[in-house]
C-alpha cells in the first residue's frame, strides 16, 4: 500500500526504510508538507514527511520512503494492549474503561483488512461493524474519531 497525505495524520505510526543496515524501522509523523522546489534531488517535487525515529532523531524524507505496519497479532497485543478471543484462532478484543468502550476485531477478510466491531459495555450484544482496517495508522485515527483520545501504543 502506497502512503498518500490525506490518510496520514500527524501521530501515525509507520515503517521508515533507513536502506542501510538498519533496515526498517517504527516511526511516528510528527508533518507532512506538499510538494515545493527543493535543492536536494530525492526530495524536489515530493511530498515530504517529518518523522520522529527514535523520540530524538527528526528526519524529513520523502513520503515514498515510509510504509504502513500490518496489523499482525503481535502489534495488537505487544504494542497496542488488545487480548486474544480465548476459543478463537486470530480475533483480538480491547477495553476501553474510560469511554466504556469495546472494540473488537475479526480475522482478516481476504480484501479490506480486519473487521471492526464497536460496542458500549454493559450492553454486549448490541455490536456493529463500523469498518475494516489493516495497517496500525488506520487503527489509531480509528479509535481517535470514536473516543477524542489516543490509542495507548508501546513500540516494541
Amino acid at each position: 500500500m502506497t502512503l498518500t497525505p490525506n490518510f496520514l495524520p500527524v501521530g501515525s505510526i509507520v515503517e521508515y526504510d533507513y536502506k542501510n543496515e538498519l533496515g526498517k524501522m517504527p516511526v511516528v509523523v510528527y508533518g507532512i508538507h506538499p510538494p515545493t522546489p527543493q535543492k536536494e534531488p530525492r526530495l524536489d517535487g515530493k511530498w515530504l514527511v517529518d518523522i520522529w525515529v527514535d523520540g530524538t532523531t527528526y528526519i524529513i524524507t520523502p513520503i515514498d520512503d515510509i510504509s504502513p505496519i500490518s496489523l499482525t497479532p503481535e502489534i495488537l497485543t505487544e504494542w497496542c494492549g488488545f487480548e486474544k478471543i480465548i476459543g478463537t484462532e486470530d480475533e483480538f478484543i480491547f477495553k476501553d474503561e474510560e469511554s466504556r468502550m469495546i472494540l473488537e476485531l475479526t480475522e482478516f477478510y481476504k480484501q479490506g483488512g480486519r473487521g471492526v466491531f464497536y460496542s458500549n459495555y454493559p450492553n454486549l450484544d448490541a455490536h456493529t461493524c463500523i469498518a475494516y482496517v489493516e495497517f496500525l495508522h488506520q487503527l489509531q485515527h480509528l479509535y481517535s474519531a470514536l473516543t477524542q483520545t489516543v490509542l495507548p501504543i508501546t513500540i516494541k
